[in-house]
């Protein structure tokens, strides 16, 4: 094939051959901007127009990503922009090579080291950190290494991602958003202050639901952790309330299936069961998809109306974006944002929460309770 200009500025693996756009050829374009507010954003690799011009982020996507930069109020310019990829990319590029073209294009970079590496898509998310998933960290703030010493990273979705995906949009212009507060230093709204108990006695058990049996005005957010979604076979092994008591928040939760050296609520014992349904009786407690929780505690005889749910709360501001309890922790509690992934890290992709050490099975219920209670 005949190119008009082939400039091949690096030609050190075999991917400088797919810098094509029609009949011409360029490599080895670099990143654009100052980075003098300390941000950098990495993409990547080339596109059709960013080869044709000779600038990353040069076409559709460049002008998305411009777009919410100028909206939420950071100078494009100010920014460092390029990708881990300096070449034309393919349906498949291995890890090993783009941080082999990281690897020898290390002056690619802004002169000052970055407070912010900001990630956009799947590529520049394993190239840097190794990690698999956007959803799983998108929008959180957090440490990883770059060149040899250790930077604040916040992952997001490419711009052409969005562009696929319009919905993605508000998602993608908040997370820059947060990019934007931790440049110039907002610090977010602590949290209230809470009081957890990890109930591991019988005696605490009836302290606490005799002040909420006594309390009927209290208005109480729920949370389960079960053995599985189905509230025709699957059990409940554990149960965190968070209320007003009589000197602040107050957060409790307990075991409801055995294990070893802990108390449990046991179901089958009716002085507690009879405590729990006069508890619960004709109170409409606060949930995080309740549809689920109010069913698996009827199935067990208790029963309990879904008063605020904060799940359908955020449907009716937004049906378009996803309304996880980790993603409305994340967008809305940033300062939060992240609690889960200490628990996935434990449980592994296919573990269950239910082989969770005690306090931690304990912990993660509490947590989930209380950030719905906070959201709500």
């Amino acid at each position: 094939m005949y190119y008009v200009i082939d400039e091949v500025a690096c030609d050190k693996c075999g991917l400088w051959e797919n810098s094509t756009s029609g009949a011409l050829r360029k490599a080895g374009i670099f990143g654009r901007g100052s980075g003098r507010n300390g941000l950098f954003i990495l993409g990547d690799f080339l596109y059709t127009d960013d080869i044709r011009l000779g600038m990353p982020f040069a076409g559709k996507s460049g002008e998305l990503l411009g777009s919410v930069l100028r909206e939420v109020g950071i100078n494009e310019h100010d920014s460092y922009i390029t990708n881990v990829l300096k070449c034309r990319g393919m349906a498949k590029i291995s890890v090993d090579q783009t941080r082999f073209c990281l690897d020898n294009n290390k002056h690619d970079t802004p002169k000052e080291a970055p407070r912010l590496l900001v990630l956009l898509g799947l590529t520049a998310l394993k190239t840097v950190t190794g990690l698999q998933k956007i959803t799983d960290r998108r929008g959180i703030l957090f440490d990883a290494e770059w060149q040899g010493q250790k930077v604040k990273v916040v992952t997001t979705y490419h711009p052409n991602a969005v562009l696929r995906q319009p919905k993605l949009y508000d998602v993608f212009k908040e997370d820059f958003r947060k990019v934007r507060d931790y440049l110039e230093n907002v610090n977010y709204q602590d949290l209230p202050e809470i009081r957890k108990e990890y109930i591991n006695s019988e005696s605490r058990f009836f302290h606490w639901m005799h002040y909420l049996r006594d309390h009927p005005e209290i208005e109480i957010t729920v949370d389960l952790e079960t053995t599985g979604l189905s509230f025709k076979k699957d059990k409940i092994i554990c149960m965190a309330l968070v209320f007003e008591g009589p000197d602040g928040i107050v957060g409790i939760t307990f075991l409801t299936a055995p294990k070893v050296g802990w108390w449990h609520a046991d179901f089958g014992n009716s002085k507690i069961m009879e405590l729990l349904v006069d508890v619960f009786y004709g109170r409409k407690a606060v949930f995080q998809n309740g549809d689920f929780d109010t069913k698996m505690l009827w199935s067990h005889g208790i029963y309990v109306e879904n008063g605020f749910d904060t799940l359908d709360a955020h449907l009716l501001i937004d049906e378009n974006l996803p309304h996880g309890l980790k993603f409305l922790v994340t967008q809305y509690l940033p300062s939060e944002a992240g609690y889960q992934h200490k628990i996935n890290d434990q449980i592994g992709t296919k573990g269950a929460y239910n082989s969770l050490p005690t306090e931690g099975l304990l912990d993660y219920n509490l947590c989930d309770t209380f950030h719905t209670h906070v959201l709500s």
